[in-house]
């Protein structure tokens, strides 16, 4: 099927949607949802309505969208905001400081009990309070529910999300074709992927693009780009990821530049082997914790497990990474028909280097379907 991706997510998916967690809210008993996201984490407002929030000093990164049984959602935002978020297919929104006098006068009409908040981990406590201490007589609680709807993707969705990795690639030939001619910094590369991705249709990158060589290839966590030159010999792990129409691409490579050691090739390969493992295993009705296990197996069989400090994978959409499902030894999140997520590896040793293997998948009925799909078996000079 053909999708026009000129147009976004049509209102009729957006009305689709409020009608499912509508039902989902009856369901668990509660009266109303309340759905917080800022401009990086913006998936559980933008489940709703094509809105994403301006960065910047709070309030105005707040988007804070109301959903009760019947009608279509409340949209909140800082007042100059406005005109924006009115030009969403909702075609209103209110400012701010209603939306705790909004929230009381449904609560006192509809006879509210149970209020769920999404987004908990997100909202700054301050607003979470007032709303909490502003209802008297409902009970307000962090809920889970719309993870598990805005996990699964329509085809217009992965649509999108493949749009958002085809972009991703550019960037990544970009780098590649910067690094021929030798002598470029983490930095330079970095803007360079920044400024071909948004050249290219993106709406920005979907997050901090990473661009880690030699000893920082190796660090034990995340690092932003540093002006060290990068070297004939190096390994290169890059994380880069554009956005486009508010969806995410979210891919990790590592590179060995130029004459690199046998045993930087050797945890290059086995990187890779370690992904592939873990998207064989990935099967609607799978635990989590078994593709977890299959990316670890292979790390741990070469040698390598004690190297990998991260998750195998987590849901990916709107925000490069959502609650839902979440790759670990210990999650209990099962795999679904239509799920949408990453898989990676990585192996990071101090001395020698460092790699990340990662791409995004949809989850189809007989395994897993890459939406992302720039080679990995990387060799530079």
């Amino acid at each position: 099927m053909q999708i026009d991706m000129s147009q976004g997510i049509l209102r009729t998916e957006y009305e689709q949607r409020v009608a499912l967690a509508q039902q989902a809210l009856q369901q668990e008993g509660f009266d109303a949802l309340v759905c917080y996201a800022d401009a990086w984490r913006t998936s559980n407002v933008a489940y709703f309505v094509d809105y994403r929030a301006f960065d910047g000093i709070l309030p105005i990164a707040y988007a804070i969208l109301v959903l009760t049984h019947n009608g279509p959602p409340q949209l909140f935002v800082f007042p100059p905001c406005l005109p924006l978020a009115c030009s969403t297919w909702l075609e209103t929104a209110q400012p701010l400081d209603q939306l705790l006098p909004y929230l009381r006068t449904c609560a006192v009409r509809e006879g509210w009990k149970r209020l769920a908040v999404a987004g908990y981990a997100l909202i700054p406590a301050e607003l979470y309070t007032t709303i909490a201490s502003g209802l008297e007589g409902v009970q307000v609680e962090p809920s889970a529910l719309l993870y598990w709807l805005k996990a699964k993707k329509s085809p217009a969705e992965v649509a999108l999300m493949r749009q958002a990795g085809v972009i991703t690639d550019t960037a990544l030939e970009a780098i590649k074709d910067a690094l021929a001619t030798g002598g470029r910094t983490e930095r330079e590369l970095a803007a360079l992927a920044n400024y071909v991705m948004m050249q290219g249709g993106a709406d920005g990158p979907a997050f901090d693009t990473m661009i880690q060589s030699g000893p920082n290839s190796a660090h034990s966590s995340l690092m932003r780009p540093t002006n060290r030159t990068i070297k004939d010999g190096d390994t290169i792990l890059i994380d880069v990821g554009a956005r486009y129409q508010g969806y995410t691409a979210d891919i990790a490579r590592g590179v060995c530049y130029g004459q690199v050691s046998a045993e930087a090739r050797r945890i290059l390969h086995t990187a890779i082997e370690a992904f592939e493992s873990g998207l064989q295993a990935i099967k609607p009705g799978v635990s989590a914790r078994v593709v977890d296990e299959a990316v670890r197996k292979v790390l741990r069989t070469a040698g390598y497990e004690q190297y990998f400090q991260e998750a195998a994978g987590h849901g990916t959409g709107h925000d490069p990474e959502e609650e839902v499902p979440f790759v670990t030894p210990c999650s209990d999140h099962v795999i679904e028909q239509d799920m949408t997520l990453v898989v990676k590896s990585a192996i990071r040793i101090p001395g020698i280097g460092g790699v990340r293997i990662e791409d995004v998948v949809v989850v189809r009925e007989y395994g897993a379907e890459l939406i992302t799909t720039y080679p990995r078996d990387l060799f530079w000079a």
